[in-house]
């Protein structure tokens, strides 16, 4: 894949977020649409479409393109979706939350590059590993501070994980405590 190509500059990187994170990948984009959606020469878009045709994260279907929802899309739509959030940011301004945060992930079909726009899987799935929980406030502050940067139509649920959480978890929903551990992400300080 030619990375330096796709993402060489901010209007290709903006097609790119359109194509994966705001449009339905079911539905089949045309060029001239896109290009007066995002304000770009409809020549810019027709190449750069013909580059992710080419590299097999859209096809050409007539006249229209279609996200080719392959291990490629989810892998740049988990990418990109990543980079709109800013977690240090929303938890490093909170001196309470610093306080007892321990680490902060992503889980669900955020971390898959499943969050498909329109679809129960858009919503954003967060855990927050605490020594002791900050009270409901300190933890919808975050929230609300992440949610800021999440594409329109997706929510935000947390799940605050103490010590005494995780252990029970564990103990009473080992398939859940082994999906947090092995399929998140950590976005910042430590994992599960």
């Amino acid at each position: 894949m030619r990375f330096f190509e796709i993402f060489s500059t901010g209007k290709r990187q903006k097609i790119l977020e359109h194509v994966l994170l705001t449009e339905d990948p079911s539905k089949p984009l045309g060029v001239d649409d896109t290009a007066r959606k995002l304000k770009l020469s409809k020549g810019l878009v027709s190449k750069y479409f013909e580059l992710l045709a080419g590299e097999g994260i859209m096809r050409k279907y007539n006249k229209f393109y279609l996200d080719q929802s392959n291990h490629l899309t989810r892998a740049l739509r988990t990418l990109l979706s990543l980079s709109l959030l800013k977690i240090p940011e929303a938890v490093e301004d909170d001196v309470d939350l610093l306080e007892v945060l321990e680490g902060v992930g992503v889980y669900g079909s955020w971390a898959k590059g499943e969050n498909v726009v329109g679809s129960d899987a858009a919503d954003l799935e967060l855990w927050m590993k605490v020594s002791k929980n900050p009270g409901d406030e300190a933890i919808n502050d975050a929230a609300s501070r992440i949610s800021e940067n999440v594409p329109e139509g997706s929510g935000v649920s947390v799940i605050v994980l103490t010590p005494h959480k995780v252990r029970l978890m564990r103990e009473k929903n080992p398939e859940m405590h082994s999906r947090l551990k092995h399929e998140s992400i950590v976005l910042w300080g430590k994992g599960i």
